[in-house]
């Protein structure tokens, strides 16, 4: 799908959850660790499988620059690092703000990771180069640019051939943005319509479990609003969270969970909450996990191929970074 250049502003949100249902349910939360990620100023994760080898890389976006991670004897090691080298922006946002989005794009070979951070005047597309042998020699993998990104990538929903990607553009000096500039791409889509989302919105992402696709978004207010198929109306709501959730199957009975953060002040401790849900509406929780650290993004993702989609959870204070994995 051509991306249109210019276009409006890309706030960071990684693509649709796997929906993993084996046979068997499983427990969720019975392996936990906690792993340092070298990023300058990491603003937003994002887990998919960039080479389709059945084994799922992690994406870290900091301030200025990408990072491709593989998930390795329990360590994360580095495949690729690029530096993000688009003009500073004119005003930035009162916090640091990131946009990552992994999806693939009608038109565009395999998948495209969608960067954008409040520090750059615009962002950029880039395809990722898996390693290969030339000449007996292993050429590690790599990422590369396809394009600019004018724009924050929100969410992509939508089966290959008829894929959309929501949209926005941050409200000048802040990092929130206003429903009104939320729109998709390509222009001549059949949107949902975003009439029943709040005024002015922290995120906004799409995850899609069997066959189903539920929205959430964050309020100002720190309510989490669950739209269940469209955007027409909110279906379930929970209070008192962060910008940083996700919605996905974690113990394969088809039905979703719901994985969220706490409101807390920017860097302080923080705990990643899984909660079932019944329909759109979350219920009682399952697991609660503790950080030291501010959580700023969550994603999901199977990094070792078993089948079993596992939480990562990006965390940050006083210029640290650590990643919170949970299987």
């Amino acid at each position: 799908m051509p991306v249109p250049t210019p276009a409006p502003t890309p706030v960071a949100t990684p693509a649709p959850s796997p929906s993993v249902a084996p046979a068997v349910k499983r427990k969720i939360g019975e392996k936990r660790s906690t792993l340092a990620v070298k990023v300058e100023d990491p603003l937003a994760v994002a887990v998919a499988d960039l080479d389709a080898d059945g084994r799922a890389e992690i994406v870290v976006l900091g301030a200025r620059e990408l990072v491709v991670f593989a998930l390795e004897a329990d360590a994360l090691s580095e495949r690729a690092r690029v530096r993000l080298d688009e003009p500073p922006a004119p005003i930035r946002s009162r916090s640091r703000t990131g946009a990552l989005l992994i999806t693939a794009l009608d038109g565009e070979p395999g998948v495209s990771i969608l960067a954008r951070t409040s520090d750059g005047a615009s962002g950029a597309r880039f395809a990722w180069k898996a390693a290969e042998k030339t000449a007996g020699t292993l050429v590690p993998g790599t990422l590369v640019k396809r394009g600019p990104l004018t724009y924050y990538p929100l969410a992509a929903v939508g089966a290959p051939g008829k894929r959309r990607v929501a949209v926005t553009d941050l409200t000048p000096g802040r990092d929130s943005f206003e429903a009104k500039h939320v729109f998709f791409l390509p222009a001549d889509a059949n949107p949902e319509s975003p009439a029943a989302l709040p005024e002015e919105l922290y995120a906004l992402e799409a995850s899609t479990v069997g066959a189903t696709v539920f929205w959430g978004a964050v309020d100002l207010a720190g309510t989490l609003l669950i739209y269940k198929g469209q955007l027409d109306k909110a279906d379930g709501k929970l209070g008192n969270v962060g910008y940083a959730f996700e919605i996905v199957d974690l113990d394969g009975d088809g039905a979703p969970e719901v994985v969220t953060t706490d409101a807390a002040a920017p860097g302080g401790p923080d705990q990643v909450i899984i909660r079932r849900m019944r329909g759109a509406t979350p219920a009682g929780s399952i697991a609660r996990f503790s950080s030291k650290f501010g959580i700023v993004s969550v994603s999901s993702g199977d990094p070792d191929g078993d089948g079993v989609p596992a939480v990562f959870a990006l965390a940050r204070r006083n210029g640290k970074a650590e990643l919170m994995v949970i299987e």
